[in-house]
């Protein structure tokens, strides 16, 4: 895959992975479970919408993540994007389903986590920007709390209260 916009292809490549790992390791699930779990799809849609508006406020053009995963096309209003989301969302976890959370491997391997640089880079860039991410950093916190032996691994986890009612 050859592109001039190398931000804007990075800036989409954090995007997918900086919502599997930390939904994956918060969940405990590999990427076929994970898509499974109540409320996991609604939350990658909340965690597109905040990525992309801080890609959009810094003038980058998210490129596709591999050709066929198309941010843009995916969250346009609409019950057929919607669908369109749904099923692209379904696909990935059919596609990967053995899929491990890097953040939830390097817990398991008592290593320090790259959360600081996947949702940790969206929750700077909007404080810079003035843009609020609340998934974001609940997951942060989350997993910040996994970290310390605070919380537990668990697919509920997906439920949780300040994930499904986010503060604006």
């Amino acid at each position: 895959y050859i592109t001039n916009n190398l931000v804007g292809l990075a800036i989409s490549r954090l995007i997918i992975n900086s919502a599997i790992s930390s939904l994956g390791c918060i969940t405990g699930a590999r990427l076929g479970n994970l898509m499974e779990i109540k409320n996991v799809k609604k939350l990658f849609e909340g965690l597109f919408k905040e990525d992309m508006a801080i890609a959009k406020a810094r003038g980058i053009k998210i490129t596709p993540y591999c050709k066929e995963f198309d941010y843009y096309e995916l969250m346009k209003p609409g019950f057929a994007s919607f669908l369109q989301r749904r099923r692209k969302l379904s696909q990935l976890g059919r596609q990967n389903p053995y899929v491990v959370s890097s953040t939830l491997r390097n817990i398991e391997n008592n290593k320090q986590t790259e959360i600081d640089y996947t949702i940790g880079y969206f929750i700077k860039q909007g404080k810079k920007l003035n843009i609020k991410t609340p998934l974001n950093s609940r997951l942060y916190e989350m997993i910040s709390d996994i970290e310390n032996h605070e919380i537990g691994i668990f697919p509920d986890n997906a439920m949780d209260y300040y994930l499904r009612k986010p503060h604006k």
